[in-house]
């Protein structure tokens, strides 16, 4: 019985010294993945942001344009315009009234509500005091790629080839990388 008990705390002394090793080493393995973790993060951080910083803001340095493109932004549930939106077509007609371009067209359909956001958009513009001769709409989009689209194709109907974008600081290099598959001066 003696031996038995013997054995016993031997095997027990064996099993702690044992565990302790072994929470020493999933400790080191778990520091050593967490370091490399946060090396990974911080490259992939860093690529990312020289990507993003990449993106050009505009193709052209000209000061006029054939039109002002404000992007579009959902319209308020109850069919009123939004404040994203609405900073968008201010600074639209901003550069209209400084003479950047003779026309603005708002793009956008109905994304959100049934309430097409160019038309929205085209609406307030005109409250402002932009005569309706120009402002123009692009209603069928849906999201940026189709904003550049169905843009485009209008700027080809009426022989347009360049636009100043008008969006939100957010938006913009996003914005960029769709438009620069086009071709135009923007």
């Amino acid at each position: 019985i003696g031996g038995a008990k013997r054995i016993q705390r031997e095997g027990t002394r064996f099993w702690v010294e044992s565990s302790s090793m072994l929470l020493t080493k999933l400790l080191q393995q778990r520091t050593k993945l967490l370091r490399i973790f946060g090396i990974m993060s911080a490259t992939a951080v860093a690529c990312i942001a020289i990507l993003y910083f990449s993106i050009p803001m505009a193709d052209t340095q000209q000061n006029k344009f054939d039109v002002i493109l404000v992007l579009g932004n959902p319209a308020a549930d109850n069919g009123s315009i939004a404040p994203l939106a609405q900073s968008r077509v201010l600074e639209g007609i901003r550069q209209y009234r400084a003479g950047a371009a003779p026309r603005i067209m708002m793009t956008g359909g109905a994304v959100r509500n049934s309430f097409v956001e160019s038309q929205v958009m085209m609406e307030y513009a005109h409250a402002q005091g932009v005569p309706r001769s120009a402002l123009f709409t692009e209603e069928q989009s849906h999201n940026t790629i189709q904003n550049t689209y169905y843009s485009y194709r209008i700027m080809q109907a009426e022989g347009w080839t360049s636009a100043l974008i008008v969006t939100s600081p957010t938006h913009v290099r996003r914005a960029s990388l769709i438009f620069q598959h086009y071709p135009l001066a923007w």
